[in-house]
C-alpha cells in the first residue's frame, strides 16, 4: 500500500524531469513492487532509452518482460 501511494508522486517527478533515467527507474521499481509489470517494463524502457548503460534498469526491464510474457 505504501508503494502504491508513492506512484502518483513518482509520476509527477517523471513529468517534471522526463529525461531523468533515475526517475524512470524508480517509477519502474514501484510498478514492479506492486506487480504491475506492464507499466514497469514501460518505465524501465524509458530509463534505458535515456541511458543505454544503466544496468539496473536493463535488469528491471528484462525481469518485467519475463513476468509479462
Amino acid at each position: 500500500k505504501v508503494i502504491e501511494s508513492l506512484i502518483p508522486a513518482l509520476e509527477r517527478i517523471v513529468d517534471n524531469e522526463p529525461y531523468s533515467e533515475e526517475s524512470w527507474y524508480l517509477l519502474g521499481n514501484a510498478y514492479a513492487t506492486i506487480e504491475n509489470y506492464h507499466q514497469a517494463s514501460d518505465a524501465f524502457d524509458y530509463a534505458v532509452t535515456i541511458n543505454e548503460n544503466f544496468l539496473e534498469a536493463w535488469l528491471g526491464f528484462l525481469e518485467s518482460l519475463y513476468e509479462v510474457v
